[in-house]
């Protein structure tokens, strides 16, 4: 079992790529001792058991898809292999233009308190 010290938890810094739905697109970490062995690209973001509340979560993400702004932070917990590390989750939307077609992501960053 991994010991995750204050230390650790202060290192944590993941980021994400998602499309609408919540597929992941892009995949980065800082831990790669602890997600050494995670290749989630093309998996569903929310069926991957990373927060306490998945459903909250979600609840968020799909509020800040609805809406307008550029950017949205909130505080959240993580689930690390057993363990729980408080979070400041940034979302941000990138819209890319190209052949006159319009693609929407959301860039999930999360960072230890």
């Amino acid at each position: 079992m991994i010991n995750v010290s204050e230390n650790i938890e202060r290192k944590v810094f993941v980021i994400f790529e998602l499309s609408a739905d919540g597929t992941i697109l892009y995949f980065r970490n800082s831990l790669n001792a602890f997600f050494k062995d995670l290749n989630p690209v093309g998996r569903n973001f929310f069926e991957m058991d990373f927060f306490e509340d998945v459903q909250e979560f979600w609840r968020r993400f799909n509020h800040f898809l609805k809406g307008r702004d550029t950017v949205e932070n909130f505080n959240f917990t993580l689930k690390l292999r057993n363990h729980l590390i408080q979070t400041r989750v940034m979302l941000m939307r990138v819209i890319e233009r190209s052949n006159a077609e319009r693609a929407q992501s959301i860039i999930v960053d999360i960072r230890s308190l």
